[in-house]
């Protein structure tokens, strides 16, 4: 899950910490921002390797609700892939970009993305505080 470094939570994991405000973000050159494709297959994060022997896929995530086998899209989910990470796997992603299995999006479709997910964390903050009793 390719959330962490822009916002105070994953998708899919209640967050249980007070939202941090995001800071602004920046386009990092050389970084690459796609989002997976269902209709073709996953994609795998090559950068994180492999974690509790399940690969890492671009847009997917795995739960405990559906299964440890079963893959969750998020085709709307934009993930940005570092810079080192896309030099290091350049051939592997263009190629998953040629084959259509990821979609490549631009630095202004993850930022407004991030925008939507703050302005949801604020109203989720407000309806929580509004909700909380009172001292």
């Amino acid at each position: 899950m390719e959330r962490t470094e822009c916002c105070a939570y994953s998708r899919g994991v209640e967050n249980t910490a007070k939202a941090e405000p995001r800071t602004v973000l920046q386009d990092e050159e050389g970084a690459l921002y796609v989002s997976s494709n269902p209709d073709v297959g996953p994609v795998t994060r090559f950068g994180l390797g492999v974690v509790a022997g399940q690969f890492n896929y671009i847009g997917a995530t795995r739960t405990a609700a559906t299964g440890a086998k079963t893959i969750v899209y998020d085709p709307e989910q934009i993930v940005k892939l570092p810079a080192a990470e896309v030099a290091r796997f350049r051939a592997e992603y263009q190629r998953a970009i040629a084959s259509k299995a990821l979609i490549a999006r631009t630095f202004e479709d993850y930022a407004k993305q991030a925008a939507a997910e703050t302005a949801e964390l604020e109203r989720e903050a407000k309806e929580a505080a509004a909700k909380a009793p009172r001292a």
